[in-house]
C-alpha cells in the first residue's frame, strides 16, 4: 500500500514581543546590560565614556564623546539583529568593533521604564523619549526630533529613570561594574572610562 505524503514547510517568526522576552534573557544581570551601551561608545570611537549612577535620584546617564548618530545611525540603533557592525567590524580608527549583535536597544527597556536618548553629529542634533508600558509591541513608533546645531558636536547621551533594577529591590553594585569593565573592556590610551567621573584603571599582569 503507497501513502500519499505531502510535503509542507513553515518560516521562522516571531511575535511583537519578542524584544521584551529578549531583553529580559540577556540582561538579567544588570552590570552587563550597562556594559553593552558602554560598548556602543567604544565602537563609535569614542575617547572617553561616563556613566553616572544616582540611585537616590532613581537616574542613570550614559554619554560618550563618539561620532553620535544620525538618522541612519538611530535607525541601526533599533533595529534587531542584522548589525551593520558585521558589515564593517572596524571603525574608522581602526578599532575591532565588540558590540555586533544588534539589540543595545533592548538594554533600556530592561534597565528602566523611560529614557532620553541626544545624539549630536554634525550640525544635527536628534532627541529620543520613550517610556515603556507593559502593552508595548515591537512594532510600536519611535518619535525622533530633530534639531540644527550652532556648532559641530559629536557624542551620545543616554538618561535613563525609573529604573526597574532598583524597583525590585536589585541595585546595581559599582564595584562589580567596575570589575567587569576591568576585564571585559579593552582600555587603552586612546579610551578611557569614567564611572561617577573617576577613570577605571585597567588591572595590570605583574
Amino acid at each position: 500500500m503507497t501513502l500519499d505524503q505531502t510535503v509542507r514547510h513553515v518560516t521562522r517568526d516571531h511575535g511583537l514581543n519578542l524584544g521584551v522576552v529578549m531583553g529580559d534573557l540577556l540582561f538579567q544581570d544588570v552590570p552587563i546590560g550597562f556594559l553593552e551601551l558602554l560598548s556602543n561608545g567604544y565602537d563609535a570611537d569614542a575617547q572617553r565614556v561616563n556613566i553616572t549612577y544616582e540611585p537616590e535620584s532613581d537616574l542613570a546617564v550614559v554619554e560618550d564623546e563618539g561620532e553620535g548618530m544620525d538618522w541612519l545611525g538611530l535607525q541601526n540603533f533599533y533595529r534587531m539583529g542584522d548589525s551593520v557592525k558585521l558589515v564593517n567590524p572596524i571603525s574608522p580608527r581602526g578599532r575591532s568593533r565588540i558590540g555586533k549583535f544588534g539589540i543595545a536597544s533592548l538594554v533600556l527597556r530592561r534597565l528602566s521604564g523611560h529614557y532620553v536618548l541626544e545624539s549630536f553629529k554634525g550640525n544635527e542634533g536628534l532627541r529620543v523619549e520613550e517610556r515603556f508600558t507593559h502593552e508595548d509591541k515591537d512594532d510600536k513608533p519611535i518619535l525622533i526630533k530633530t534639531r540644527t546645531q550652532d556648532k559641530k558636536e559629536h557624542g551620545i547621551v543616554i538618561t535613563i529613570d525609573r529604573l526597574r533594577f532598583l524597583e525590585d529591590g536589585r541595585g546595581l553594585d559599582l564595584g562589580l561594574l567596575k570589575n567587569i569593565l576591568r576585564v571585559e573592556m579593552p582600555i587603552l590610551p586612546d579610551f578611557k572610562l569614567f564611572v561617577n567621573e573617576k577613570e577605571i584603571i585597567p588591572k595590570t599582569i605583574d
